[in-house]
């Protein structure tokens, strides 16, 4: 009896191992699908504009090719690789692992001059430079904290995988990434001894100040104490995740993009 029982236990447990693949392999996909999705979206407003002045994409476009060919079948091979995406999750959910991660090289086809579309340029080589630091940024935490590189890398994850209200939780993770590392080079109780407040407590200009002290590479001072306005203000911009609406997924990924471009400058600037 007891050999049965051994069985039954080990069986499941390699059930458990393969379940614990698939929610990686499957987490991986969402993630892929949605960051592609987050890129098209941007692209898509791209060409509405470009639709509306009436401009060719040899006027816009860093290489010169005609709206009726290559940019044609671009958008079309975009086009069909989704579809192959919604329809192996049907039939064959590995393969949509692969459709998904070929969907984002895809996506980010499009480069568009920064003198004609200066917003969507400038978003979409954000999103695009930002997938791309994600991993240095990712190792940098976990040299400090374990804990702070899992909830970066999960507020991604979030945003790209989460059907109802997707921006909710990716800015209260990073807003707490933001005040992990804050506190981790300015910790509390040592500025209670160099700043004093009228209310007693410790504030985000202090720990600001505090950091800018740390850093020894001028060149890295200096863009520290040009962004000294923005780092006091974005955990503060970020508060409008506590309202009870459903919150706008645009404006939440501005600002995720803006503050994870602030946490890899405080980390940058503090290495040594």
């Amino acid at each position: 009896m007891e050999k049965k029982y051994n069985k039954i236990i080990n069986n499941l447990s390699k059930a458990d191992k393969n379940y614990e693949a698939a929610k990686i392999k499957f987490e991986k996909a969402l993630d892929h699908v949605g960051w592609g999705q987050e890129i098209i979206k941007i692209q898509k407003k791209a060409w509405e504009g470009l639709a509306e002045i009436n401009k060719t994409p040899m006027e816009i476009l860093d290489s010169a090719v005609s709206i009726s060919d290559t940019v044609v079948d671009v958008s079309n091979d975009i086009y069909k690789k989704s579809e192959a995406i919604v329809f192996n999750a049907n039939s064959s959910p590995y393969l949509a692992v692969e459709n998904a991660a070929s969907l984002t090289v895809s996506a980010g086809t499009y480069s568009f001059k920064k003198m004609d579309m200066p917003n969507y340029y400038s978003v979409l080589r954000g999103n695009l430079k930002q997938k791309m630091d994600q991993n240095e940024i990712i190792l940098k935490l976990k040299k400090i904290n374990p804990n702070f590189a899992n909830k970066y890398e999960n507020a991604w994850k979030n945003l790209h995988t989460t059907f109802n209200d997707p921006a909710r939780s990716p800015l209260f993770l990073i807003r707490e990434v933001i005040r992990n590392v804050f506190d981790y080079y300015a910790p509390e109780e040592k500025l209670k001894t160099v700043y004093i407040n009228k209310d007693g407590k410790v504030h985000r200009a202090d720990q600001i100040s505090y950091i800018i002290g740390l850093i020894k590479d001028e060149r890295k001072k200096e863009i520290f104490i040009s962004l000294k306005d923005s780092l006091t203000l974005i955990y503060k911009d970020m508060s409008y995740a506590h309202a009870e609406n459903e919150l706008n997924v645009m404006r939440a990924e501005d600002d995720l993009y803006r503050a994870s471009n602030l946490i890899k400058i405080v980390l940058e600037a503090t290495e040594s």
